[in-house]
């Protein structure tokens, strides 16, 4: 079985963890074991205050950490029905405010460097391109950021 954590419902272990019968480690089973830790994983915050489990720091997978800081970066790049979308500046910015609170700062360092490759794909993919404009410029001090005009 695999080892989802504390806090993790019997159905939340039951779905994550192989069939018996999964037979021994291959490439596609370490693929879905990181797959599980992901999905299990990305909604813990660094301080221990996330969820399911509340782990913190280095408790959470490097995986889920790293994709928290994406999946936060998407959503608040784009428009939901309950909010309008940031624009990248702001976006960023948010980022950057939740390292060591909400997010691995090592993770959240990797992600600034990594800005202009992220909107190269958004732009590579228009339909998910940011609703917000993409003016980021990594000196920029966060003071400066502004939301979109709903």
């Amino acid at each position: 079985r695999l080892d989802v954590g504390t806090g993790a419902s019997p159905f939340v272990n039951t779905i994550l963890s192989p069939p018996p019968n999964a037979g021994p480690a291959t490439p596609a089973n370490d693929v879905m074991s990181m797959a599980a830790d992901i999905a299990l994983h990305h909604h813990e915050r660094w301080d221990g205050t996330g969820y399911p489990t509340g782990a913190r720091q280095s408790d959470i997978p490097i995986e889920a950490r790293i994709v928290a800081v994406a999946d936060v970066f998407e959503a608040l790049c784009h428009a939901r029905p309950y909010k309008p979308a940031f624009t990248v500046d702001r976006a960023v910015a948010t980022i950057e405010e939740g390292a060591g609170t909400h997010f691995d700062p090592t993770a959240v360092a990797a992600f600034l460097r990594a800005v202009p490759a992220v909107l190269q794909v958004f732009r590579r993919f228009a339909d998910a391109a940011p609703s917000a404009p993409t003016t980021h410029k990594p000196a920029r001090p966060a003071a400066d950021h502004t939301p979109t005009a709903a």
